[in-house]
């Protein structure tokens, strides 16, 4: 009897219909998993409003990254990147060193007919719009290194008309005095063929518009209570502002 449903078992499988059947469904699956790879989410997220920084933001990635972002009434803005593990009620937080903090952009260019304008659209770590991004428009057929400074909408999106502007360059990209000469200030050109410019920054919830600063976030270690983080006494160090679990 094991040997007969053995035969058939294998015959059913050699049909095309199910082996065309089984691909699909694989296929479908290393989609989805791949996807689920690239695409992390906020696992949880706490704000600090009671420290020496107008904003102070704490974020744990599904994925297992941490981001820091902290903002001080004198122009500053620190960005802290790494590593978080929960055992227990303790959250253990270890930071990367302050070269692997700095927020990283990749822009992707889509070409078609040729076209006006552009549409710009940037998107953070977890693929959400960024609301903040500041971008340095350079005029056309310019003598001088002139801009036009703007933000990206509540969308995160920004419509640039080719007539009036050759080009662009993250704010928070630049080092110093805004150029476009030299590796330290990037400038992207837009040519006749753009249509669209979709920006990914591998940071969330900062603050893109002026140089930043990053720093080891360091060893650090926190008491979960009611959701909320703590390092002594009764008072918080960070509330959590969303909460996945």
């Amino acid at each position: 009897m094991c040997k007969i449903n053995l035969r058939v078992s294998c015959s059913i499988l050699r049909s095309p219909q199910i082996i065309k059947a089984l691909s699909t469904n694989l296929f479908v699956l290393i989609t989805c998993v791949t996807f689920a790879q690239q695409q992390p989410a906020i696992f949880k997220s706490f704000r600090n409003n009671k420290g020496i920084f107008i904003i102070d933001n704490l974020i744990l990635s599904s994925d297992g990254l941490f981001f820091s972002f902290a903002s001080c009434e004198c122009g500053k803005e620190y960005y802290g990147k790494g590593k978080w593990q929960i055992k227990g009620n303790k959250l253990y937080l270890k930071g990367f060193d302050s070269t692997m903090a700095f927020p990283n952009s990749k822009i992707n260019f889509i070409t078609g007919q040729p076209t006006d304008s552009v549409t710009i659209r940037a998107y953070d770590y977890f693929g959400k719009p960024i609301t903040n991004l500041l971008l340095g428009l350079v005029y056309q057929n310019s003598t001088k290194e002139q801009f036009h400074f703007e933000f990206v909408n509540q969308e995160g999106k920004l419509i640039v008309s080719k007539k009036d502007y050759s080009g662009f360059f993250l704010i928070y990209e630049t080092k110093g005095t805004p150029s476009l000469s030299g590796k330290e200030n990037p400038y992207y050109f837009l040519d006749k063929h753009t249509k669209e410019v979709v920006i990914n920054i591998d940071f969330a919830a900062a603050g893109f518009d002026r140089t930043p600063i990053p720093f080891n976030y360091g060893k650090q270690v926190f008491t979960i209570r009611h959701g909320n983080l703590y390092r002594k006494g009764r008072t918080p160090a960070f509330v959590k502002t969303s909460n996945k679990n």
